[in-house]
């Protein structure tokens, strides 16, 4: 597609004009700087430009593809009342401790600012109290003054306590066990784009898509998966997993940098994703957020039925449901063992149990770092078909 005409193009139909209008006037004459016509087709023409710019600049906030910046941020919000995610702080737990049991009970007070060696400070964001004779730690809940990806420290980045707690012990120290989390920059227009383009796929709540939506309009979350839990025979469960990631979890997941306590490391994130998704979950359906960055694992069963089954597929879906059900419900960072998958099976009705009933995969799937969670689905969960009708076969 031809760009807009600039300068040179619109002082050329000027000149080319000029000249097929008049006997006299000559291409050189026009083209020689400082000359009457000259001038009048330069001034004449850097007006063009400076009215073609500024329709052009209009014209490209009309249009999706076309906007950025500002324009991008008015169109999102003029149609669907998007706003751009904003630049989000750093959450983090603290743990406060002391050498020697705590002579007095004290409070440590929401706002006591923290700071780590690089200069990055955080602030409590709750009074929690300190017993008399403890020594900790006690968790508090902290998030970074400032906003961005620099701000999600590593364990044991916090090294000093910055404001005077009133009637805190000499020997009262703070750090924190877990990574920090969620701390981003402000949306790239091509992310803001990518959310956009689901605006009406996902604008109906209480479905998979608007929940995962919802979540992604957190500020600091990545990327957000949607797993609905399963019942027997692959029936609804009434409960929902929603898997998060932040950039700093997909940095760890990628170095495998193990953190201690995964669970909690991002709880703060979590929690925060679960309040923003009572405007998207259905009324009843409680989400479960966790953390973590997906792998789908696929396996492959090799079932033998006994001889009083009547419905083998009913049998068989059952034991997929289970399949789905132990994978979906562990933490991240635990394998897959095929041989404790087999032995889930025993209780099965109407399997001829013999410990091979995985056949695929063949030993333990171990996620590549503590972030990483194993889950799978129905359609991910298959019957060899030739393994199970030879297993019959045998069975019979």
């Amino acid at each position: 597609m031809p760009d807009f005409p600039k300068f040179p193009d619109l002082f050329r139909v000027f000149r080319d004009e000029a000249v097929s209008r008049s006997t006299r006037l000559t291409v050189n004459a026009v083209d020689r700087d400082g000359s009457d016509s000259n001038i009048h087709g330069a001034a004449t023409a850097a007006i063009g430009e400076e009215v073609i710019g500024q329709l052009a600049s209009v014209e490209e906030g009309f249009w999706l593809d076309s906007a950025f910046g500002p324009k991008l941020d008015r169109w999102a919000w003029g149609r669907y009342q998007l706003l751009r995610k904003q630049a989000s702080a750093a959450v983090v737990f603290v743990q406060f401790s002391t050498t020697a049991a705590a002579p007095s009970a004290f409070t440590i007070p929401g706002g006591t600012r923290l700071s780590t060696s690089t200069g990055q400070e955080f602030l409590t964001l709750q009074s929690v109290p300190f017993p008399l004779g403890s020594v900790g730690p006690i968790q508090v809940i902290a998030r970074s003054t400032l906003a961005g990806r620099d701000q999600n420290i590593g364990s044991g980045a916090i090294t000093s306590i910055k404001s005077q707690i009133p009637g805190q012990p000499a020997d009262l120290v703070a750090t924190n066990a877990e990574a920090a989390a969620g701390g981003d920059g402000v949306e790239l227009d091509d992310d803001f784009k990518a959310r956009i383009i689901k605006f009406w796929t996902n604008v109906r709540r209480a479905t998979k898509g608007a929940i995962e939506q919802g979540a992604l309009g957190v500020p600091g979350v990545l990327r957000a998966t949607s797993i609905e839990g399963l019942q027997s025979f692959g029936y609804p469960s009434r409960a929902v997993t929603l898997i998060i990631a932040d950039r700093f979890t997909d940095a760890l997941v990628k170095q495998g940098v193990p953190v201690p306590s995964y669970d909690t490391k991002s709880q703060a994130l979590a929690q925060t994703v679960s309040q923003a998704l009572d405007e998207f979950r259905a009324d009843g359906i409680p989400v479960k957020v966790i953390v973590g960055q997906i792998r789908l694992v696929p396996v492959v069963l090799r079932l033998r039925f006994r001889a009083s089954v009547t419905n083998p597929d009913a049998i068989a879906l059952f034991a997929r449901t289970l399949i789905v059900q132990l994978m979906n419900g562990s933490n991240p960072g635990t394998p897959f063992v095929p041989a404790d998958a087999a032995e889930a099976l025993r209780s099965v009705a109407g399997i001829d149990f013999f410990g091979d009933e995985i056949a695929s995969p063949p030993g333990p799937i171990v996620p590549t770092s503590p972030y990483q969670v194993l889950r799978t689905n129905l359609a991910l969960v298959t019957t060899d078909s030739q393994a199970t009708l030879q297993a019959q076969a045998q069975s019979v």
